[in-house]
């Protein structure tokens, strides 16, 4: 997990976007009397509008905007009209890469921004954690990491470095919450874990696969069948307590992937996340087995 891209494509263009509808460069864009004088400090009018719109970037999305970046025409254009000037200004801005850079300082300065440093990055790694605990989603976690950069007032790094943020407290909480669904089981209900992945005696398949089939038709005839099964995974010992260990949509995922997965893949999970996977698919059995029983 810790290796999987948190964003698609599509989502990375999105999240990496000025405002461009009116009512968010109303909301993100208009300037104050402040920015104005901070603005009019320049001696050019496509510097004047050049640092607006750097301004504006760092506002939101909160980032810097790139050496030889073209903002979106709308934004431009919004951003020219408060300050009387033309957008094609824009084309002219910061030929000397030294004027971007000073007007980065300035604006950071005067907004109150600071980069994200090392100490800052461990710092809100800590803070998302419980998040990851409750949900693996990418662009969920990465819209909790923007959010709380700019409420901290931390300027966005590229976002290459956010989903790496993301993907190492994503994976750091997995391995918390496998941990959490396996601490206290013995080494006997580790080793009847394993054995589900086993070919089952007199059978061509697995224990676990036999357990899988569950769908029966709700007659009598069907109802030692499913007695059977649900005897064997209730013998696993797996306490139904486990399940409020973690964040319900957490082991119900987790079941899901079990479920889905061949019993050569699962035999190849590492010790940690294969015991974790196994529990969380022997609970969503026991629970399925004992309604489909009880509705023969």
């Amino acid at each position: 997990m810790a290796h999987r891209e948190l964003l698609t494509e599509s989502q990375r263009v999105s999240f990496h976007a000025p405002a461009t509808d009116e009512r968010g460069m109303v909301r993100h864009y208009t300037l104050s009397a402040e920015d104005l004088a901070l603005i009019n400090r320049r001696r050019s009018d496509p510097n004047r509008l050049g640092f607006a719109v750097m301004l504006c970037y760092l506002r939101f999305p909160g980032r810097i905007l790139r050496e030889g970046e073209q903002p979106p025409a709308e934004l431009c254009g919004f951003i020219a009209e408060q300050l009387g000037l033309d957008a094609a200004h824009f084309g002219d801005y910061a030929e000397r890469d030294q004027t971007r850079r000073e007007h980065v300082l300035e604006i950071e300065a005067a907004l109150g921004l600071r980069p994200l440093s090392p100490a800052l990055y461990r710092e809100v790694a800590a803070w998302l954690l419980p998040t990851a605990l409750a949900t693996d989603h990418g662009p969920t976690l990465v819209t909790t990491i923007l959010e709380e950069l700019r409420v901290r007032r931390i300027v966005c790094p590229p976002l290459p470095a956010i989903e790496r943020l993301g993907g190492s407290v994503r994976a750091r909480a997995q391995r918390q919450l496998w941990r959490l669904l396996t601490d206290g089981l013995t080494e006997q209900q580790r080793r009847a874990l394993d054995q589900l992945l086993e070919v089952r005696v007199g059978g061509g398949h697995s224990t676990l696969a036999w357990l899988r089939q569950t769908a029966y038709a709700a007659t009598t005839g069907n109802f030692p069948k499913l007695i059977e099964r649900l005897t064997l995974v209730r013998a696993l010992s797996i306490e139904p307590e486990r399940a409020t260990r973690v964040h319900q949509n957490y082991w119900l995922k987790l079941a899901r992937e079990g479920a889905q997965s061949t019993v050569q893949h699962l035999a190849e999970l590492e010790p940690l996340r294969r015991y974790a996977t196994l529990t969380a698919l022997v609970l969503e059995l026991t629970a399925t087995l004992t309604d489909e029983a009880l509705n023969v």
